[in-house]
């Protein structure tokens, strides 16, 4: 007897300890799949399968937008210009920006907005830092934005390949046309 597929067999399928790196959670991952299946109701272990390579495609263009962030980071580099000119601007010594941010938390209690690199969401000061980063670091950028491209080509023939398959299972259920002879009478 074929074994049936169902939502809960999609956690069977390969380990994402397997390609999830050190700061993605398993967490995001079982959401992923969880809110795909919800809208797009796959049915059979191919069009699970699908779902699964859509929701690595999600996760790989994710990953390169936090790797691209990450080489634009003006604090990126210690004892450079950028820390200096951040140190100046908030009148404090130099120091590690989670130091810093961990001093603040406790001063102000944790009530400024930041972003993700510890800086306040939205300061424009950083710009000419973040141009001078993108500068030393075009090749990457460039790598980067090819991966961020192929992997978006790849989410959109797995979605269009999902979209197939559902398709055809769809037309299969429609029973054939009967011919119909109209008589004289």
């Amino acid at each position: 007897m074929p074994k049936i597929v169902t939502p809960k067999t999609l956690t069977k399928l390969p380990k994402p300890s397997r390609f999830l790196l050190a700061d993605e959670n398993w967490e995001d991952y079982e959401y992923r799949p969880h809110c795909l299946v919800e809208d797009e109701k796959p049915v059979g272990s191919l069009e699970y399968r699908q779902v699964e390579l859509i929701v690595r495609c999600d996760m790989d263009i994710d990953r390169q937008y936090r790797i691209i962030s990450q080489h634009l980071n003006p604090l990126e580099d210690w004892g450079t210009e950028s820390v200096a000119i951040e140190a100046e601007r908030q009148d404090e010594p130099a120091m590690d920006p989670d130091v810093r941010e961990l001093l603040l938390d406790e001063e102000l209690g944790a009530s400024r907005p930041r972003g993700p690199h510890g800086l306040l969401d939205g300061d424009e000061s950083f710009t000419p830092l973040i141009a001078k980063q993108y500068a030393k670091r075009q090749l990457l950028m460039a790598i980067h934005q090819k991966e961020l491209v192929a992997a978006d080509r790849r989410r959109r023939h797995a979605i269009a390949m999902l979209f197939q398959m559902q398709d055809r299972r769809k037309r299969a259920t429609v029973p054939d046309a009967e011919v119909v002879d109209v008589g004289d009478g």
